[in-house]
């Protein structure tokens, strides 16, 4: 191991060791790429419930609710991303997609409400969470 003197080289040593287990690790890239990914992004749409009566469709063709104003924490996570353009870029096809779809369909009204939010959002853990956006 190489030492700088006492109380020196902690970070080297550090370094030297992240190195080792990244070239140990060669093959599988995703896992000691989360390292360097301290966060990313999701992409989180209302969650869909069946309903007695609702103003939606589900999937199903039965009728269904949109849970709209549920705490973030309860949304459905649509996708993970690495970026905040690559979440937003599938939040905007999501919104376009809703508008080709039936108005009363739930799906496109969960589309319609898509967030792309960090996730670390203190929104997204339960004993943080809310609705407000």
């Amino acid at each position: 191991m190489l030492t700088l003197g006492p109380g020196r080289g902690h970070g080297l040593e550090l370094g030297l060791t992240f190195l080792r287990f990244a070239l140990d690790n060669r093959a599988r890239p995703v896992y000691w790429l989360r390292i360097f990914a301290l966060f990313g992004w999701v992409l989180i749409i209302p969650p869909i419930t069946p309903a007695t009566e609702g103003l939606y469709v589900g999937s199903d063709s039965r009728p269904a609710e949109v849970g709209i104003t549920v705490p973030l924490f309860q949304w459905t996570v649509y996708g993970r991303y690495q970026a905040a353009a690559e979440c937003e870029r599938t939040q905007s096809q999501l919104q376009m997609r809703s508008l080709q779809m039936n108005p009363e369909n739930a799906t496109a009204v969960a589309y319609s409400f898509a967030k792309c939010l960090e996730d670390n959002d203190q929104r997204l853990h339960p004993d943080n969470g809310s609705a407000t956006w």
